[in-house]
């Protein structure tokens, strides 16, 4: 985790599919990080991946996920699900809790099922504004 930075300078930080690569621990440590990093009133986009359901679903997530994307992106199903397997997509209320335990505001999140309808597995679009000091 090498980002520098000085305390209260961006007006504007957006992460994109990249959190899933790390642990649980190294998503909070970032996300504390750029946290710091923002400006009060500063905005902070966030889209990954996230499992919308709980851990009792894990294996009816894997194979929906591995059937939507074999479906609707063409990628090779053995190729999602070691995806799955290898990387570290989190719960959506365990990055929401990471959220607001390293200072952003409560309840300004919003988990997007609008691309995945009928899958367990969603993206987040989470904007937070106004993050005070």
């Amino acid at each position: 985790m090498s980002f520098a930075y000085q305390p209260d300078t961006y007006d504007l930080m957006v992460s994109e599919f990249t959190l899933h690569h790390l642990p649980d621990f190294w998503k909070a440590v970032a996300l504390s990080r750029i946290h710091a990093a923002l400006k009060p009133g500063a905005n902070f986009y966030l889209r990954d991946i996230v499992f919308v359901s709980m851990p009792d679903g894990s294996e009816r997530d894997v194979e929906a996920w591995a059937d939507f994307n074999t479906k609707n992106h063409d990628f090779a199903r053995d190729s999602v699900v070691t995806h799955m397997r290898d990387e570290y997509s989190t719960f959506g209320w365990v990055m929401e809790r990471m959220l607001t335990d390293v200072g952003f505001p409560a309840g300004l999140g919003r988990l997007s099922r609008a691309a995945a309808r009928h899958l367990p597995v969603a993206q987040t679009e989470i904007r937070r504004a106004e993050l005070g000091t």
